[in-house]
C-alpha cells in the first residue's frame, strides 16, 4: 500500500475531502439480507443529507432500482447505520502509479510541480482510474443482469466490450445505463473506497486494534 494512503488513513483528514453527491458499493459479507447495496448521498441543507438506499438486484423500479430514502444528520455521515451498513464491505480500492512530469513512474510526484499539475496528481492521487474503472464495471455487471434480456446479453468477459456492442446495437438499454451512470455511478471528488475506509474496516475490527492499520488494496 502506498505509504502517503496509510498515513492518510490512520487519521481523519481523509474525510473532510468528501463531495456530495458521492454512493457506496456494498458487498454482503453475510447470507442474510441483499447481496448487494448501492448507498447514494446528496446534501439535504446545511446539516442534513438525504440517504438513498438501492437494491439494485431486486426487479427494477422503473428503469432505476428500488429504493428507499432518509434524512439523516450530516455530523452521522461516518457513523450512521444507514451509511456504515451493518455486515456490509465496500470495493477495495485500487491504487495505481502516477507518472510524474520527469517520465519516472512512482507512486507520489518526486519532484516541483506547476499548480495545474499539482492538481492533476491529486485528483489522480485519491481517484485513480482504474478504481473508477472497478466501480464502472461492478455496476455494469449488476445493470446487464436486470436491464438485458439473456437473449440479448453480449456473452464476452470485458465489460468494455459488453457495453460498446449495447451502446452499439441497442440504444433503448443505453440510455437506460447512462442514466444508471448519472444517478448512481458519482464522478467527482476522491473515491469513497478511501474516505470511507477507516469507518467501513472499523465494524469488523476490535477497538484495541484498531491502531493498526487494517486496509486491503491490491
Amino acid at each position: 500500500m502506498n505509504i502517503a494512503i496509510e498515513y492518510i488513513l490512520r487519521g481523519t483528514k481523509i474525510n473532510r475531502l468528501i463531495t456530495y453527491p458521492c454512493s457506496l458499493f456494498l458487498e454482503n459479507t453475510t447470507k442474510e439480507g441483499e447481496s448487494k447495496l448501492i448507498i447514494v448521498l446528496h446534501l439535504a441543507g446545511l446539516d442534513q443529507l438525504t440517504v438513498q438506499r438501492y437494491t439494485p438486484l431486486k426487479l427494477p423500479q422503473g428503469d432505476l432500482p428500488q429504493y428507499t430514502e432518509e434524512v439523516v444528520p450530516i455530523k452521522e455521515v461516518f457513523t450512521h447505520p444507514s451509511i456504515i451498513v451493518p455486515n456490509y464491505r465496500m470495493l477495495e480500492f485500487r491504487e495505481e502509479p502516477y507518472c510524474t512530469p520527469d517520465k519516472h513512474t512512482s507512486d507520489m510526484p518526486n519532484c516541483v510541480l506547476q499548480e495545474r499539475d499539482y492538481q492533476e496528481a491529486r485528483a489522480f492521487f485519491f481517484r485513480p482510474k482504474k478504481m473508477a474503472n472497478v466501480r464502472e464495471d461492478w455496476l455494469w455487471v449488476i445493470f446487464n443482469v436486470v436491464q438485458i434480456p439473456v437473449d440479448l446479453q453480449y456473452q464476452h468477459p470485458q465489460p468494455t466490450l459488453q457495453r460498446a456492442q449495447v451502446q452499439k446495437y441497442y440504444p433503448e438499454y443505453w440510455s437506460k445505463w447512462e442514466l444508471w451512470k448519472r444517478v448512481l455511478l458519482d464522478s467527482k471528488g476522491p473515491a469513497t473506497e478511501l474516505i470511507f475506509a477507516k469507518a467501513y474496516q472499523s465494524q469488523f475490527l476490535k477497538p484495541e486494534l484498531f491502531t493498526e492499520p487494517r486496509y486491503v488494496f491490491s
